[in-house]
């Protein structure tokens, strides 16, 4: 079965919380976690960047990452209600072709709880002093199927659910 992936941006693919510490004017120094660049150099055709935010602001962290031509679509949105309509419309043609879709992202209460939610493999990315890495599920729908610190062992995951 052919797996693609979609991936959040803060805290997932950049540690935006200790990068920028909330100063926006950081953005375009932001710095891909580890093992992010050998994933997407793999995988980097089958991936998907859902982001929610300040477009111009997501905009300035993915130019600076040139991730723009290392993954098949970046998405941008404005609220994590339009990150589940584009994700449930997107699932469901990948269910069509017969692939699954692995969700990879930090908020239990979004990426993970959307995943679930629509019937997908869910990672949860829990990065060393990120904002929402010390977060417990509160819900059944915001329970992972895997949780990894880092890239790297995500690269080291089998999916055979």
């Amino acid at each position: 079965m052919e797996f693609n992936y979609v991936l959040d941006l803060d805290d997932t693919l950049v540690n935006t919380t200790k990068d920028m510490g909330g100063d926006n004017s950081k953005a375009r120094q932001v710095t891909l976690v580890k093992g992010a660049s050998e994933f997407l150099s793999l995988h980097g055709k089958r991936t998907s960047i859902l982001s929610a935010g300040v477009v111009t602001l997501q905009d300035q962290k993915i130019d600076a990452l040139y991730l723009r031509k290392l993954v098949k679509c970046i998405i941008v949105v404005s609220s994590p209600e339009r990150k589940l309509q584009w994700l449930s419309t997107h699932v469901a043609a990948k269910k069509m072709a017969g692939e699954r879709v692995i969700v990879v992202g930090d908020r239990l209460d979004h990426e993970i709880q959307m995943g679930n939610r629509l019937d997908c493999i869910t990672v949860r990315m829990r990065l060393r002093g990120a904002k929402y890495s010390y977060n417990e599920p509160q819900t059944a729908l915001q329970y992972p199927n895997f949780t990894v610190q880092d890239f790297e062992e995500l690269l080291k995951l089998k999916f055979d659910l």
